[in-house]
């Protein structure tokens, strides 16, 4: 199984800390830096993702091009992670993605306020036709969502 984490720029000190956390228990992990702007993340998904079905992990801003490489890219997406994601960010020359049924968890900080867990259960909704929601309070170490995704 290929396992690939993005994130963006904006947030990589927190992130570097959630790859830290996950390369100790996933060796193989892939990751990526998405810049916020422009839309060649499509190929670099394509090329992390490789040709077997991809477990992705989308952490805050890295949730966008994640969510939206799946969409597009039916059966090619094992399950979506969302760290905190600022699904409610649009970017131009991407249209919201029409909800699609690959399994998705969402995970939320408690004390993070904006997007909170109201505003993203609704965007997931309208995302995802199989999803999750989960609190955790702990986002940058990841011990609760690690166990949440069976891979501790």
């Amino acid at each position: 199984m290929s396992l690939v984490f993005v994130g963006d720029e904006h947030h990589r000190y927190f992130q570097e800390q959630q790859i830290a956390t996950l390369k100790e228990r996933r060796t193989d992990l892939k990751t990526y830096f998405w810049s916020t702007e422009g839309l060649d993340f499509f190929s670099r998904l394509n090329e992390l993702a490789g040709a077997e079905r991809t477990f992705l992990i989308g952490s805050r801003h890295g949730a966008i091009p994640v969510v939206h490489w799946a969409a597009r890219n039916p059966g090619k997406a094992r399950r979506l992670v969302l760290l905190h994601p600022s699904l409610h960010l649009g970017v131009a020359g991407l249209e919201p993605p029409e909800p699609h049924f690959v399994p998705t968890m969402v995970v939320c900080h408690t004390r993070i306020a904006s997007p909170g867990y109201d505003e993203l259960s609704v965007l997931a909704g309208k995302m995802f036709h199989e999803y999750s929601v989960h609190l955790t309070p702990e986002p940058s170490e990841l011990h609760s969502t690690l166990s949440l995704l069976a891979l501790d």
